[in-house]
């Protein structure tokens, strides 16, 4: 069964003293199925996915080039 993912930001870099003020460097991605969950970070200048599926941990050991080739991935 295949999902439809979307991103939404959860935290963005900042421009000086303004909250949110920057550009998105984490991401929640929802559409998941029950007990999956991931978020797309910005590490340096590439993004890694890391999920959660039944509570065990995981962290992508690829780096992808922007957030939108990382969503891909996750939806095969």
């Amino acid at each position: 069964m295949k999902f439809e993912l979307t991103i939404h930001p959860n935290m963005w870099d900042r421009d000086g003293r303004v909250y949110k003020s920057g550009l998105p460097i984490n991401y929640i991605v929802e559409g998941l199925p029950p007990g999956d969950e991931a978020e797309i970070t910005k590490l340096g200048n590439s993004w890694r996915i890391t999920r959660l599926k039944d509570s065990i941990r995981s962290e992508s050991p690829v780096d992808y080039s922007n957030e939108h080739e990382a969503l891909a991935s996750l939806q095969g």
